[in-house]
């Protein structure tokens, strides 16, 4: 008979739940908790059955009255996943797997000190299976080299293909043990052999007991590797024959949880590179008389396994179907081609004599790394072009359409890029590039490994971001893409028109040009851009990596990175970091020197555009969520007349230099950093100090509106994510302003700032600022190569190597392993590649990434938007045709095609790429 799998089968009625805690069932079969802030509460079932080592998908829709700290808890009671507390329905899925011994497990629906009322709703639980890519989710292969690392916060939750057994309880990233509690895992890849194996541990929280690793080639006699009694990673070498590794609990006191497992080793088989993947169908059909099996799928097909003769048929996001019929019991290979990144939809379906025996539903998301949709081949074999918003893959196979020549449009003192990619069939060597008839520089595109990806946006594998010079005489391995970074600048001066240049490309035994068609537009882009920035760039992180040992040579560099900035029109904290103001306090008022401070502002705030400039105010306190500092002035503390006379001397000063200079309107205050509730009224308080001794200097704050806090910031700079489009207006309304900001947060599906995020990220950030109507951005760092808590000294990261931007500070220990993302704080890379053997001084400037490019491509479109803004109010006063005037106003509206929140955008850049260029043809229209 057909039996098929819906919830109904697996969890009983609702009425038949039980409630722990505040909360009630309604009667469309939701249900409701409630919780105070400062416990947890849920309903759970009470007469469930589950198969012991059995995989389950459970899926519910949730949504709070409010959003508020605390957070949602859900799944069975031995592997908790949290969720964010969200105002609106969200659809939320996971995967587990059973443990040996599931007497006593139930399903539970709750909250965790959250202020506010939870509703859940369809909460379903299904069988799955695992269907992986040739390795699991969390493996990968590159050569010879093996890697595992498990994906505790993937979409399987505690499952992996290597993991094989469990005694402990799981939550949302992380195993927990207590007394007795243990996890094993087991490494063998039949066919070869493994040697050099070690293992990572990571200890994220401990109270009490010890942690004992252990390696066994049978699971049966086991030796003691390491153990440990403290947070953080433990490292350990394996002995030869190891298959086995199991993690324990000693010790009655024993409470700890492990974030990190890595295993790692040589294999005696050279597979190539290879990264695994993990998908769990919805099997919404099946018959227990004929089983039917996934046994992989990659980005072209499927393997189904059948016991008799049946008809496979497979589509793709409800796209033509694919037939294959299976002839005799086995495993047949079925299409299912995915070209497009996100989130693939394919169904497979098994037919015996016209009878459907088997349906099931996956759900492949497919990394923007391997989208194949874009580009275009050129007439040369092996060559192809895209625009310059996309993440070009080593490995994705050439595009469909076609096009005669590379095509591409600008303004007046503004840069474009764009990619030719070179595909050889065979080795090229000695290869030379040239371009003429336009002013262009050429860079390659280079590539990062990403181990870890930061969210669901991202894939392991090599990422492009980093764009090093291109040097002639370069070798090409064939089979791959080796694709060309050609930035075109157009003159302030140059005359609007069509213009042919071409590429040139040489090697031994081979030849190609490739025509190239520039447009420039009749208008210029503004030394000074009206989108404000400031990212943070720290110059001992640039001594380091330099290897420089004097401050004239450290100004000498610096000097090549304040160019690469005021070219990418963003403006760090402030270009006098080696020269800033000097403040003596005396005893009744502070003497100012602005020498120093004045002769670099005014190269790079009047001469080279700079919109903003951090200033700082001595003696005045600060701090973070974390910790914070009341300000002081030699013995003079906060609060008393002496200080407060003092710090009103130098506050006076400075604003008054600033005004004389013209550089107020740029200045900002930015004295504590993300401040947390507790914090507010410090925070305040300061502020209105600030606005007493410093009227006029605009006070900034990264942190959302709160009411505590109203009437004490000028300019908000909440984080992507913490802000929404009616509050911003609501604030703009009383006059004040709004920037925001990127961090290790928010993450996929928000915009981000990441390597492992599509290109287009960071230029759409602008145009939601437009649209939103926030006037700046900002990032804390440019150049955070290295964190000395991952990496305590003499030891050193290399950022061409480990794109991981590592935790450090906020009370973490030296050796502690936390992760804010791959590219977090690091837009631009050292000339150095090889930091920890090559102590020889580099003079030259940075090395740019193509985020950094990104961000140069947003703002200019800002300006463009700017500009039409400029043409429309011109052409009223003109007395331009009100039709025209109207479709001008509808251009300069960002659309939804582009960006609709800040978490709903197209990856796609082409709506993007067709906008701005109707927006360039209207301010031409407009003149």
């Amino acid at each position: 008979m057909i039996l098929v799998l819906l919830s109904l089968f697996l969890l009983p009625p609702t009425d038949a739940w039980q409630l722990v805690g505040s909360g009630a069932r309604e009667t469309n079969g939701c249900l409701r908790v409630t919780g105070d802030g400062k416990s947890s509460g849920y309903w759970r079932t009470t007469n469930l059955t589950l198969t012991p080592n059995r995989l389950y998908r459970v899926s519910f829709k949730v949504k709070a009255e409010r959003a508020t700290s605390g957070c949602v808890i859900s799944g069975p009671n031995f592997c908790n996943r949290d969720f964010p507390v969200a105002t609106d329905w969200q659809r939320q899925s996971f995967v587990f797997t059973t443990p040996t011994d599931v007497r006593e497990t139930f399903l539970r629906f709750g909250q965790w000190e959250a202020a506010t009322t939870i509703r859940f709703c369809e909460i379903q639980l299904r069988p799955t299976q695992a269907v992986h890519d040739r390795f699991g989710e969390g493996e990968s292969v590159v050569g010879r080299r093996y890697t595992f690392r498990a994906p505790l916060d993937g979409e399987g939750a505690n499952y992996s293909r290597p993991l094989a057994s469990f005694r402990c309880g799981f939550n949302s990233n992380r195993w927990t043990f207590n007394e007795g509690a243990e996890v094993v895992y087991r490494h063998d890849l039949p066919g070869c052999q493994q040697t050099a194996a070690t293992v990572e541990v990571g200890c994220s929280y401990r109270t009490g007991g010890v942690g004992v690793i252990e390696a066994s080639p049978d699971a049966t006699s086991w030796r003691e590797v390491a153990r440990f009694d403290n947070t953080g990673v433990v490292r350990a070498a394996l002995p030869d024959g190891t298959v086995f590794v199991r993690i324990r609990a000693v010790g009655k006191s024993a409470n700890f949880q492990i974030n990190e497992y890595r295993y790692t080793s040589t294999l005696d088989t050279d597979f190539g590179t290879t990264h695994g993947a993990t998908v769990f169908p919805d099997i919404e059909v099946a018959r227990d008389d004929f089983p039917v099996r996934i046994r992989s799928l990659t980005d072209e097909a499927c393997a189904v396994e059948v016991e008799a003769p049946a008809e496979i048929t497979t589509s793709v996001n409800g796209g033509p179907e694919q037939r294959v019929a299976a002839r005799a019991a086995g495993i047949v290979m079925v299409p299912c081609a995915q070209r497009q990144s996100g989130l693939n939809t394919i169904t497979i379906s098994v037919r015996v004599r016209r009878e459907e025996v088997y349906r099931a539903t996956l759900q492949r998301r497919v990394a923007v790394l391997h989208d194949a949709s874009y580009g275009y081949a050129l007439p040369t074999p092996g060559l192809w072009w895209c625009e310059g918003t996309y993440k070009v893959s080593q490995t994705r196979p050439m595009p469909t359409a076609r096009s005669r020549r590379i095509e591409l449009c600008a303004a007046r003192n503004e840069y474009e890029p764009v990619q030719l990619v070179i595909r050889p069939e065979k080795e090229l060597r000695h290869l030379r590039v040239t371009v003429s008839g336009l002013n262009a520089r050429v860079d390659r595109v280079g590539y990062v490994e990403v181990t870890r990806p930061t969210d669901m946006a991202g894939s392991p594998g090599w990422w492009p971001d980093p764009l090093p010079p291109f040097e002639p005489d370069t070798t090409l391995e064939p089979g791959r893409n080796h694709p060309l970074w050609i930035t075109v600048y157009v003159p302030p001066e140059q005359p609007p028109g069509d213009y042919d240049g071409k590429i040139e490309l040489t090697a031994d035994g081979w030849r190609a040009t490739v025509p190239v068609r520039l447009r420039v537009w009749n208008f210029t882009l503004p030394k000074t851009s009206r989108l404000q920035t400031a990212f943070g760039l720290n110059t001992e992180m640039i001594r380091r990596y330099h290897n420089l040992t004097t401050t004239d040579e450290l100004r000498q560099v610096l000097d090549l990175y304040l160019e690469s900035f005021a070219a990418h029109r963003i403006a760090p904290y402030t270009p006098a970091s080696l020269d800033p103001y000097r403040v003596t306090f005396g005893e009744t008022n502070a003497v100012m020197d602005f020498t120093a401070f004045d002769r670099v502002c005014e190269k790079w705030l009047d001469e080279r555009g700079f919109n903003s400039i951090m200033v700082h105010l001595h003696g005045l306190g600060g701090g973070t969520f974390f910790e914070r500092s009341p300000g002081r002035i030699g013995k003079h503390e906060q609060g008393t007349p002496e200080y407060e006379r003092l710090l009103e001397s130098h506050a006076r000063q400075l604003v008054e230099h600033l005004r004389a200079k013209g550089w107020l309107q740029k200045a900002y205050v930015y004295w504590f950093d993300e401040p947390d509730k507790k914090d507010y009224e410090f925070v305040a308080d300061t502020m209105k100090r600030i606005r007493r001794v410093a009227p006029g200097l605009t006070r900034m704050l990264t942190e959302q509106p709160e009411p505590e806090l109203f009437d004490c910031v000028d300019l908000w700079c909440p984080v992507v994510g913490a802000v929404d489009a009616k509050t911003i207006a609501e604030r703009r309304r009383v006059g004040e302003r709004f920037w925001w900001y990127l961090c290790c947060g928010p993450r996929a599906p928000y915009i981000g700032l990441f390597i492992d995020h599509p290109a287009v990220d960071l230029r759409v950030w602008s145009w939601l600022s437009r649209k939103w109507g926030v006037s700046g951005l900002l990032v804390w760092e440019t150049a955070y190569w290295n964190s000395p808590t991952a990496f305590p000294s003499p030891a050193i990261q290399n950022p061409w190597l480990d794109p991981m931007s590592y935790e450090t500070g906020y009370g973490k220990k030296p050796g502690e392993i936390g992760y804010w993302g791959n590219g977090d704080g690091r837009f631009l890379y050292p000339p150095n590649r090889d930091v920890t053997t090559d102590k020889q001084k580099y003079l030259n400037g940075p090395i740019s990434s193509l985020r950094w490019e990104m961000l140069r491509e947003g703002i200019e479109d800002y300006e463009y938007f700017a500009l039409l803004d400029d043409a429309i109010a011109a052409a009223k006063k003109r007395g331009v045709s009100a039709r025209l005037i109207q479709q001008a106003e509808q251009l300069a509206l960002v659309p939804d095609t582009v960006i609709t929140d800040d978490k709903t955008y197209s990856h796609d850049p082409q709506p993007l790429h067709q906008h701005r260029r109707r927006v360039a043809e209207m301010i031409e229209r407009l003149r």
